[in-house]
């Protein structure tokens, strides 16, 4: 055993006493007990059993964490520690005041050197970029992913605490965006707990209301031709051509959609709702003339359709979205009858889509976020060139796509359009 797992040992021993042992349950308490309760999960036991050791054990160590740094009416912990062990070193004094007094962090990471060290910015401290010196864990992490920790600094040198929860994907929208869309940050760890406790349980445990994946049917409209549509999606950057009624979108990094031409429609299945709503908005641009509104079957385990029921109630955007899906349903015919609300119809559709996308990850900003870039000058450069290339693309497309007002975006993230 190495000297730093002796001090841990210890001070592991020392908490296991009163008063420090019931300091810590009710701290457990406060993290665990009203996730666990909207589970419908007796206790730590069945909670083991549904999320298995290693993940409860991630769990108990961030817990810890931070108990290690909370004061209550008996103290802090490791102060009485400190106070009872005079015989330490000083660089283990120096160790344990630091973790002590190391704050919660959400550390998105940017950049990693694996076996040496990862860059990332702290989404708790304004974005604060930080280098951490860590072998084990730089061989581990991924460009994107977003983890709960703890930054220790001792002797100028940054290191984890050891304690961290990863978030995915959905989960990190969770996280930063309230239900309501509006930006947020968790208001202390155990809220941090309980994000990431339930996205595991949402992952693990069955859910009747949840579905699997969502089949799009883009129909061609009246008098297009399978060449226009072809060479509209062949000039899409987004998708790879793979055969001439074949094509392929990375959603993600672990995710490849494939788009299909049958007969005169345009299939393909995502699998969440984000994916759905960013896929309209790289296709609605360049073929929003060429095709109808797409049909949107939800498909459950038991292949239920649901047309739109996917749209969570809470989300007026979503549910207008729908509206003016279903109004070009029964509508197909107004760019003839009124070009002009046609026009208006269609780039009322693609502000609610942008909207959502500028609160999403974007595979185009290596799976970021662009509210969050916009919080830095580089994020903004980056988004300039994003949202030039948006412009650029869609002066290729449909006149509706070219005449649609792309200002707003730009203020909106605080961006300055470049100098032609």
């Amino acid at each position: 055993m190495n000297k730093l797992a002796e001090l841990l040992k210890k001070l592991l021993d020392f908490t296991g006493t009163e008063p420090w042992q019931s300091e810590l349950a009710a701290l457990f308490d406060q993290h665990l007990a009203g996730t666990c309760a909207e589970w419908e999960i007796a206790g730590r036991d069945e909670l083991v059993e549904i999320i298995g050791q290693d993940q409860f054990m991630m769990i108990w160590a961030f817990i810890y964490d931070d108990f290690l740094t909370s004061q209550s009416p008996q103290g802090n912990a490791i102060d009485a520690f400190l106070a009872e062990n005079t015989g330490l070193s000083n660089d283990d004094r120096r160790y344990l005041a630091a973790l002590r007094d190391a704050p919660l962090s959400l550390l998105q990471i940017v950049e990693v050197k694996p076996g040496k060290s990862f860059l990332a910015r702290d989404k708790l401290n304004n974005d604060r970029p930080v280098t951490i010196l860590e072998q084990a864990a730089s061989e581990q992490l991924s460009k994107g992913l977003v983890i709960a920790t703890r930054v220790l600094d001792i002797a100028g040198e940054t290191q984890l605490s050891g304690a961290l929860l990863p978030f995915y994907g959905d989960q990190q929208f969770d996280l930063f965006f309230a239900a309501d869309g509006t930006e947020t940050r968790p208001a202390s760890a155990a809220s941090v707990t309980a994000a990431w406790l339930d996205g595991v349980l949402a992952d693990t445990l069955p859910d009747d209301d949840a579905f699997d994946a969502f089949e799009l049917s883009f129909g061609f409209k009246k008098g297009v031709t399978g060449r226009k549509v072809r060479d509209a999606l062949d000039r899409i950057d987004a998708l790879e051509t793979q055969s001439p009624t074949e094509w392929q979108w990375h959603a993600d990094d672990e995710t490849v959609l494939d788009l299909t031409i049958e007969g005169r429609t345009l299939l393909v299945t995502t699998f969440s709702e984000e994916q759905t709503m960013e896929l309209i908005g790289i296709l609605e641009p360049a073929l929003g003339r060429l095709l109808d509104s797409p049909t949107i079957t939800a498909i459950d385990d038991d292949d239920d359709d649901d047309g739109l029921d996917f749209l969570p109630e809470h989300d007026d955007d979503m549910i207008r979205l729908a509206e003016i899906m279903n109004d070009i349903k029964e509508r197909p015919d107004l760019a003839k009858t009124d070009p002009n609300a046609d026009e208006a119809r269609f780039h009322e559709m693609m502000t609610l889509v942008y909207k959502k996308q500028l609160l999403m990850p974007v595979p185009e900003l290596d799976n970021e976020v662009p509210k969050d870039l916009a919080k830095s000058a580089e994020g903004r450069d980056r988004l300039a060139q994003w949202l030039t290339s948006i412009e650029a693309e869609a002066m290729q497309g449909e006149p509706a796509a070219q005449s649609y007002d792309y200002r707003w975006l730009w203020t909106e993230l605080g961006v300055t359009r470049p100098s032609s």
